[in-house]
């Protein structure tokens, strides 16, 4: 099985432009904007619900 490295690895530049995000380095800090914070768990919240609906329809 393929190590973490190794996918990271295979597309750093994706991986540096992740982690370099001003979303990333500032929850990392611990100053993101509360209401950005609230955003991403909703926004989270909306996506798991319609990846577990998929999967549901789908016997999955």
């Amino acid at each position: 099985m393929p190590s973490f490295q190794s996918f990271t690895e295979a597309c750093q530049d994706e991986w540096n432009r992740y982690i370099q995000h001003d979303f990333i380095r500032q929850l990392g800090k611990g100053i993101l904007d509360k209401s950005c914070f609230q955003h991403y768990l909703k926004q989270d919240y909306l996506f798991f619900n319609s990846v577990c609906a998929c999967m549901g329809t789908r016997g999955l």
